[in-house]
């Protein structure tokens, strides 16, 4: 009886570490080379038959706090008189982030040439991951070719074109247009870019960040902006009184953010929330001079609190003073880093 009620413990303590951050995914089974290659010819425009594969590493691992696995892949391919290096993420087999770096050069190619070149990418890339989650966006930048407006928004999508006619710097040429869709939900856009392009001043397709990975979970509000300011006050206050301090204005923001801590399971999942601003009347000794408090918007619950400033370190620190807390949780952060690092080579395409 002792034995079969210390195996139930066992049992019970290894499945609630399994769902621990929501049900974990299975890892992906793919074949990175395949696919990679493949990318390369149908979305970004090599003629693999003219290049040969100089190296090729993968690796996958569950992301750090996620439920999620995460495939890094480094693929360098060369021709005679060309070299290219492609960066690609992988989240549970599906396209996160793409990087191309290499040698760019200048050309002759109109903003508008370029755009159709995104369009036929963009197309081409929808075919690629096999879904019309991309109908929109397609659309979207349909309308802004034949208008010759670089800036559209509609009811789900705002989007935006940056165009560096004379490049000057390394980044001019990597990036001369980059073309940034964002999302909205409810007339709300959610922070940060939905999906962006970008195209070197030669024409060649050097990133996309496709965060349609990152999903809505649910729409439904039913905490109303005086009621999550009556909630974020009590803990501003009692903050407040124990620093001699006063509340001297409140501010709440409606928002979408994601799940960044996995709280609620998921850290790829956004929820509404309101962000609770509330200020005080002076600086403590801590130099705290705010606090914060984050509410999600459908269920009530204070996810987290805070309070705002700087603070001066002990006497042993060099730093004459550094943040105490930053609001991070606030904006709904893409964590994509891309380091371009360009060979000094003298290549054609």
């Amino acid at each position: 009886m002792k034995e079969k009620m210390v195996s139930m413990l066992l049992i019970g303590f290894l499945t609630a570490l399994i769902f621990s951050c929501s049900v974990v995914y299975a890892i992906p089974s793919i074949n990175a080379k395949v696919m990679t290659l493949k990318f390369l010819e149908d979305v970004v425009g090599v003629n693999m038959a003219n290049y040969q594969v100089v190296s090729f590493n993968a690796s996958t691992a569950r992301m750090p706090d996620s439920p999620h696995y995460q495939t890094n892949i480094k693929v360098m391919i060369s021709n005679a008189t060309n070299q290219l290096e492609a960066l690609i993420t992988l989240v549970d087999a599906k396209m996160w982030t793409y990087s191309l770096q290499g040698e760019f050069r200048n050309s002759n190619l109109t903003l508008w040439d370029r755009l159709k070149v995104a369009y036929k990418s963009l197309a081409s890339y929808q075919k690629f991951v096999g879904t019309l989650d991309y109908n929109r966006m397609l659309g979207v930048l349909s309308t802004a070719m034949e208008t010759k407006n670089q800036q559209i928004e509609d009811e789900e999508f705002a989007l935006n074109i940056q165009y560096t006619e004379n490049c000057s710097t390394l980044y001019d040429y990597m990036e001369s247009t980059v073309i940034r869709f964002a999302r909205k939900v409810n007339g709300y856009k959610l922070p940060g870019d939905y999906f962006v392009m970008s195209f070197s001043k030669d024409g060649w397709l050097t990133r996309i960040v496709d965060n349609t990975i990152f999903y809505v979970a649910t729409t439904v509000v039913n905490v109303s902006m005086e009621q999550a300011i009556s909630k974020a006050l009590p803990y501003a206050e009692t903050y407040a009184r124990s620093h001699g301090q006063k509340v001297n204005a409140v501010n709440a923001t409606f928002e979408f953010t994601r799940d960044i801590g996995c709280v609620r399971g998921d850290n790829f999942a956004i929820y509404p929330q309101w962000k609770v601003w509330i200020t005080f009347d002076k600086a403590n000794e801590e130099n705290v001079f705010g606090y914060a408090v984050m509410i999600w918007a459908d269920n009530g619950e204070v996810y987290h609190h805070g309070p705002q400033g700087y603070r001066n370190p002990p006497a042993s620190e060099s730093v004459d003073s550094h943040l105490l807390w930053l609001v991070a949780v606030t904006a709904i952060i893409f964590p994509v880093s891309v380091a371009y690092m360009v060979r000094a080579r003298r290549r054609k395409r």
